[in-house]
Formats: C-alpha cells, sequence, structure tokens
C-alpha cells in the first residue's frame, strides 16, 4: 500500500509555513488499515519512509502510540533509525509493543535529526484485524412512526436497506 497523502506546507502555530514529512506507510496493512497480527506473527512491524527529502546519516525517530482496547497506551517513542538509504528508509517496530495493543490502534510518525523537530504526518492503524461490521438496518417504506398498517399496504411491502461493505450483485435479503 502506497501512501497517497500530498506533501505541502502547512500553516504552523507560529504563523510561518512549515513543510510536513509524509506520512510513515506501514507494510502489510490490510484496506481496512489493520495490522494483521497472525500475519505478523512474531517478526517486528517494518514501516517505509520514501519521498521525505532525507540524507545519508540522518536520525529518525519513530514515535508508535498505541493503545489496546481498555485505553492502556503501549508507545515506543524516539526510537532511532540511521539512515543508509535516503530514497527507503524502513522502520522496525518491536513485535511486543504492537500485539500488547492488540485490539486496539495506533499512530506512527517519526521526526528527522532531532526529537523537538515538527513531527511526520501520522499513519493510522488499527492492531489486529476486526470482526466484520455490523449490517446496516432494513427499512419498510410504507411504514409511519415506527410501525406498518398492514391494512395501508396494497399488495406487497418495499424493504430497502443501504449499501453495506461486502454487497455484491445478486445479493438477497430474506
Amino acid at each position: 500500500m502506497i501512501s497517497k497523502a500530498e506533501n505541502r506546507a502547512i500553516d504552523s502555530v507560529g504563523g510561518g509555513a512549515t513543510f510536513i514529512k509524509p506520512k510513515p506507510v506501514i507494510e502489510g496493512l490490510t484496506q481496512s488499515l489493520e495490522v494483521d497480527l497472525d500475519r505478523l506473527g512474531s517478526d517486528s512491524l517494518s514501516a517505509v519512509i520514501r519521498g521525505a527529502g532525507l540524507s545519508h546519516g540522518d536520525l529518525v525517530y519513530s514515535n508508535w502510540l498505541g493503545v489496546d482496547p481498555e485505553g492502556v497506551p503501549f508507545d515506543l517513542v524516539r526510537e532511532v533509525t540511521l539512515v543508509q538509504d535516503p530514497d527507503n528508509v524502513v522502520l522496525q517496530i518491536d513485535n511486543r509493543t504492537v500485539t500488547n495493543a492488540s485490539g486496539g490502534y495506533a499512530f506512527l510518525s517519526y521526526q528527522v535529526n532531532d526529537v523537538t523537530a515538527p513531527e511526520s504526518m501520522r499513519q493510522f492503524c488499527y492492531v489486529g484485524v476486526r470482526g466484520p461490521g455490523r449490517l446496516p438496518v432494513v427499512q419498510v417504506l410504507q411504514s409511519h412512526g415506527l410501525k406498518i398498517n398492514k391494512d395501508e399496504l396494497q399488495q406487497h411491502a418495499h424493504v430497502v436497506t443501504a449499501a453495506y461493505q461486502a454487497i455484491q450483485d445478486g445479493d438477497q435479503v430474506h
């Protein structure tokens, strides 16, 4: 998955424009922005930084801010990576830090050469594959005030539902 984020100047608190570095790209994220812990296994989580204008010898401080479903933080901040290949900087997030936040979510960002430097854009992810979402509520067009008056129906009631994530042509509602 390649980040499509725009790298643009934004207004900083002081009023001047600041260049925001692009967000890191977490390898293996699902389309729903999930870290698949089964697929990760015991490996560290990898993320790649590209297009950030880094130089050989720069220091990248990664910031993983994770939280489990109860709100317990599992953070790993200011982990240092020495830039060897400025076009392909790989960050490693310790497996235990990631898996401890299972069922929760996290943000990953970085700073360059100084922990007080502006933070990059943040990559959001869910930690673990989430279950399927709930289906939308069906609605009967001939209803009013949460009631269906069968005497007012002609031949058929029209039942509709909003599109759902996995909807496919030919699905039937029973």
